[in-house]
């Protein structure tokens, strides 16, 4: 989706050209280099679907929107004046307006430029650089996490739609480095986005939502004041904020290997309306949620569009019609306060600090009365429903809500939700590999969103994980954690293991030198369970070095579903396959109390703003994180929401291990 402006080149701000998902904030400005050829951020952007500044046949396509917006209106798209007073952020001044032409090219709008007229900059100059790979947030609250997010927090008080002085500083939401602003205004047509480079010193204003209500919403919850009575008098909003997936889009990766499709150019953050609150439903207010590898997947559309998942989901009943729409709320994460009950929910009520697991289920049929995940009509909410946690609001069933640990802050509280449920039951429930005391366990990526929860479960229960990892800094993780037996596979700092030869052919002798290395750190014994969730690239090696009568239990498979083995290594040996996918009902809330109890611990590294989903799927997607990549939503900055300091304080050290990976 391409939104372009076009300004006065008197002003020597030149057009700038950008894909929907992709920040150019992050790239720098355009310029021309020494050919003539315009360049972004000091090298030539060749991305293929952008339309290129020296491209004349792009541009001339690109001019079709303009003659459609003027047969349809009569007019060309251009601005008669300075925009109407509700398309500027609060805390900046109205000099953010200017007479640039705007072009509507799909969902949205691109307004950019400066206003000749102007005597000062839109926004109060930030007192530093911001937006910086180190930035920071203010000083959280006492006895916050210390976790980074990427985003300073708002020093604006008008977030949110709040009116504030034209004097009041944006300091933390701009970027002065290459003298360019990012702004964003609701209109009647969706998002107004302003990307201008220019050569005086701007700062950037936080997003502003459509009304007030948000921020009426937002300043309840951090009152502290959680009475059912407050929450039942808010007002709920007709329109909300979400990360999406475009049903038009589902295509636009055609043809790409995975490792090459970008989330960053799928997801989109954008307003929708709020879903109908029905019987055993609830609506909660999302203050964080986090980034799982099922909204990787969605974002790329692999291993194929969760619009087939919607379409199905839509045709069960009058009530679950709702979730077939052209665009995917996506996210499995949360945590936040209950706003709405729907009829029949008993457990929960408006002003309910909660976090929610992902089982979405229907109940109605038999082989899920013992195990909730054997129901016909189960279902991964966020990624097979709609309305999931990357959002302001979100929809859950009733029975998705566990209560919130009220020594974690809003962002810790969030990540754990769903890997954490997913490794209780692979590694502890008798549904999965039923780990016992002593038991020696390899945990593939032991640093990552997964394996981490796998490897403080294997310490606690008295099992000895061997932590297999791929860098020096992730083995460093695995130790801080209180694992002794590491692997770093990496080929430049590690074993270097290579197990497959080509793309058709396994290197058994590579599963061997894995094989003699674990019987090296543990003196002899192979392991009694392999929990596998890298897939393709590691199972054979996985099946191989299993111990006689050992367990592979496997989900995932992030590097590929097609597994390939030697069934000779398994049949042979006794050894047995366990299929695991997340938690039933049982399992979540005792993976759940085991958080809420301190016995097992975070493990988010850093935090996103939610206009930054896509970068942080993007490194999900890319393996450049360790533990869990957290994204606030209505929380204004971390460090917020925990309430029982003193518990906290005394597992802090435990919380913060991943919070300078």
């Amino acid at each position: 989706m391409l939104w372009w402006a076009r300004t006065d080149s008197r002003h020597d701000i030149p057009t700038t050209f950008f894909l929907k998902g992709i920040n150019v904030l992050h790239h720098g400005g355009i310029h021309r280099n020494s050919a003539g050829l315009h360049e972004l951020a000091n090298h030539t952007w060749d991305h293929p679907d952008l339309a290129r500044l020296d491209n004349h046949a792009a541009r001339n396509r690109s001019s079709g929107p303009r003659r459609s917006w003027r047969r349809s209106t009569g007019h060309a798209p251009r601005c008669p004046g300075r925009p109407h007073r509700r398309f500027i952020p609060a805390g900046c001044s109205r000099a953010t307006a200017h007479h640039g032409a705007l072009e509507r090219t799909g969902r949205g709008e691109s307004f950019s430029g400066t206003d000749p007229q102007a005597s000062s900059p839109p926004c109060a100059p930030p007192s530093s650089p911001a937006r910086s790979s180190s930035a920071t947030t203010p000083a959280p609250a006492t006895g916050s996490s210390g976790s980074s997010i990427s985003t300073p927090s708002s020093a604006c008080s008008g977030l949110m739609g709040s009116p504030s002085p034209r004097s009041q500083s944006c300091a933390g939401w701009g970027d002065s480095r290459h003298g360019r602003s990012n702004l964003r205004w609701p209109s009647p047509y969706g998002l107004l986005a302003s990307s201008f480079m220019a050569r005086q010193q701007v700062a950037t204003c936080p997003p502003v939502l459509r009304s007030t209500t948000m921020k009426a919403i937002r300043d309840a919850i951090l009152s502290g004041d959680r009475s059912p009575e407050t929450y039942s008098a808010l007002e709920v909003p007709a329109r909300y904020r979400g990360v999406t997936v475009h049903k038009d889009e589902v295509d636009m990766f055609a043809g790409m290997a995975s490792r090459d499709k970008d989330p960053r150019k799928s997801l989109h953050v954008e307003e929708v309306d709020v879903p109908e609150l029905g019987p055993g439903e609830a609506l909660v207010a999302v203050m964080a949620s986090a980034i799982n590898y099922n909204t990787v997947w969605t974002s790329i559309f692999e291993p194929v569009s969760t619009f087939s998942f919607l379409e199905r989901y839509g045709r069960l009943s009058p009530q679950t019609k709702k979730h077939d729409l052209p665009y995917h709320v996506v996210g499995s994460d949360l945590s936040g306060v209950v706003l709405r009950t729907g009829p029949g929910v008993n457990a929960w009520q408006p002003g309910d600090e909660v976090v929610a697991h992902c089982l979405s289920v229907e109940l109605e049929h038999a082989d899920g009365h013992n195990d909730t995940m054997l129901d016909p009509e189960q279902r991964i909410w966020g990624f097979e429903t709609n309305f999931g946690g990357l959002a302001d609001l979100a929809l859950v069933k009733a029975n998705q809500l566990m209560p919130k640990a009220r020594h974690l802050t809003w962002e810790e509280a969030a990540s754990p939700g769903l890997v954490n449920s997913t490794a209780y039951r692979q590694l502890v429930s008798r549904n999965g590999a039923g780990m016992k005391l002593g038991d020696v366990v390899l945990i593939w990526g032991a640093s990552g969103g997964l394996g981490s929860y796998a490897t403080q479960m294997a310490l606690a229960s008295g099992a000895t994980p061997i932590c297999v990892v791929s860098s020096p800094d992730k083995a460093e993780i695995c130790r801080k954690m209180g694992a002794e037996l590491v692997i770093d596979r990496s080929r430049d700092t590690g074993e270097g293991y290579t197990f497959w030869k080509d793309e058709n052919n396994q290197d058994p002798r590579e599963w061997k030198r894995l094989g003699a290395k674990i019987r090296q750190l543990t003196g002899g014994k192979d392991p009694d369970i392999v929990f596998e969730h890298p897939g393709r690239e590691t199972f054979g090696a996985s099946v191989f070095v299993a111990r006689k009568g050992g367990t592979i239990v496997t989900c995932a498979s992030t590097s590929g579903f097609m597994h390939e083995y030697d069934n000779r290594y398994l049949w042979m040996s006794l050894k047995r396959i366990v299929g695991s996918h997340f938690a039933n009902y049982r399992e979540a809330w005792e993976a759940n109390d085991l958080i809420d109890r301190g016995l097992i611990h975070p493990t988010l590294s850093k935090t996103y703003s939610l206009d930054q989903v896509g970068q942080a799927a993007y490194d999900v997607h890319r393996n450049l994180h360790q533990g869990k990549v957290g994204v606030l939503a209505l929380a204004p900055q971390t460090g917020l929401g925990a309430t029982d300091l003193k518990k906290r304080a005394e597992l802090l050290p435990a919380i913060n291990r991943f919070s300078d990976a």
